[in-house]
Parts: structure tokens; sequence; C-alpha cells
């Protein structure tokens, strides 16, 4: 049998766990393959970016920093950002929410 002491150590600790994998991270340029070593694109500069997707926490993040990132990103290869949409299927659960822009042509 656990010691009263024991068992608030271990709820601490879970709730500590919790809190900490549980807090809004700043906005991020989400890049879908950027872990496939398989990937042609792996380990390259990108040359000709057409979709960019920003993974963010309406906690933690404002709409002028997501499209700022947005901007940084296109402008890699001359290009504007254009808002197309949101998502929520792409994301780590950290930062749920994906705002979806096409890089267009200046």
């Amino acid at each position: 049998m656990l010691s009263l002491t024991n068992r608030y150590a271990i709820c601490f600790t879970i709730a500590l766990v919790f809190c900490v994998g549980c807090t809004p991270r700043e906005p991020f340029v989400h890049y879908q393959q950027e872990f496939n070593r398989d990937a042609p694109t792996f380990g390259k500069k990108k040359i000709n970016i057409t979709k960019v997707r920003i993974c963010y926490s309406k906690i933690s993040a404002t709409s002028k920093k997501i499209t700022l990132l947005a901007e940084k990103e296109c402008a890699k290869v001359n290009k504007y950002p254009r808002f197309i949409g949101h998502d929520t299927l792409f994301c780590p659960i950290s930062t749920p929410t994906g705002a979806q822009y096409l890089c267009e042509s200046k």
C-alpha cells in the first residue's frame, strides 16, 4: 500500500506532466514531410513553395503573428501569402489549429 506522501508525489508528478504538455506553444510553420527521410525534398532547400500551413494555438497566437510567419515563408521564394482556410487534422495537439495559405506570385 502506498503511503499518503507517495500518493501526493505521484499525483503531483502526473499533474505536472499534464500541465507542461498542455501549455500553448508559439505558432510555427508545419512541414508535412519534414521528418520523412524517403521524401525527395528531405534535407534540401525549398525552391518552390505553393502552400504554407501555420500551426497555432488560439490561446497563444494572434492573427498578426500567424500572417507574419506565412509572409516570411512565402517570401523565401518571392511570393505573397493568400489565406485559404483553417484545418484541425494536421497539427500537433499543443497547436491544434492550422491556417492554410497559398503562396502566389508578386
